[in-house]
């Protein structure tokens, strides 16, 4: 029962899941890419990173979220891209007022710096909607707006965990998630049901056995008093008062089995 309630709430893993230090070295990857000016490093790393936005198992902070945009800012540049550049020079400049073009990626004396210093910090526009589960997290952000005209990093969080990440072009629909339909519920409640009746079976036929020994001691008594009682009577008596003990414990352990899924249920689920 243990194995299949478990198995039961398994959840279906990401192909790889991200964590935010594991996400810091793809951008160290993707930055050394354009260092050495390796467009194949570039190419991938970047692949890299698309792939691993939708799989981060961490909320984002701002600064992190920053520095995702200034890449792919870097990436558009060198696409020749330069609407591209300038939205995701806009979030990122709005996400993280404290963030500058590394000059070790590009000299002081690049174009790029000029673009990104005369870029103005995106704007931000309220939503009204918000996912059936979780709230909207937006480039590090839990509140209520989203860029305007910019790119951004959105996830839905549901207290601390992470439910959904993607990277989401400018004007993009809001996902509306929402939990897929699993049956963990009613596997659980099944399993907690049926420990429920077995332990409640075992009871009832452990009282089923405690009225039969009391009838074989009244019998036991009886012979006691007139006279006749006999070895085989004592014998039969100390057997059903083996079965009624072994049984009320069986009853016991079937109580306890059930509180136990049952918790387990509620604890895992809900």
């Amino acid at each position: 029962m243990f194995i299949l309630l478990f198995s039961a709430f398994a959840k279906p893993p990401c192909a790889v899941e991200i964590s935010s230090q594991t996400l810091k070295r793809q951008l160290d990857s993707a930055e050394l890419g354009f260092v050495k000016a390796d467009r194949e490093q570039v190419a991938t790393s970047m692949e890299t990173l698309s792939g691993s936005v939708s799989c981060l198992n961490e909320r984002l902070n701002p600064e992190m979220a920053a520095r995702y945009h200034l890449i792919h800012g870097f990436y558009e540049w060198v696409s020749n891209n330069e609407e591209g550049t300038k939205r995701s020079f806009a979030i990122a400049r709005k996400t993280d007022p404290n963030a500058t073009i590394p000059e070790h990626i590009f000299p002081a004396n690049h174009i790029i710096h000029t673009i990104y210093n005369e870029t103005p910090p995106a704007d931000y526009i309220p939503i009204q909607e918000t996912p059936e589960t979780g709230e909207y997290c937006f480039d590090g952000y839990l509140l209520p707006r989203r860029p305007k005209d910019a790119p951004t990093l959105l996830q839905i969080i549901d207290r601390k965990k992470v439910l959904y990440s993607a990277y989401l072009e400018p004007n993009t629909t809001l996902p509306s998630f929402k939990k897929s339909k699993t049956h963990h519920k009613t596997i659980a409640l099944g399993l907690s049901a049926a420990s429920l009746f077995a332990g409640i079976g075992l009871q009832f036929h452990s009282q089923l056995l405690r009225q039969d020994y009391k009838k074989h001691r009244s019998a036991a008594y009886d012979a006691i008093d007139s006279g006749y009682l006999r070895q085989e009577h004592l014998e039969e008596l100390d057997s059903h008062h083996q079965a009624h003990t072994q049984q009320y414990q069986r009853s016991i352990i079937g109580f306890a089995g059930a509180s136990v899924l049952f918790g387990a249920s509620f604890f895992l689920e809900w």
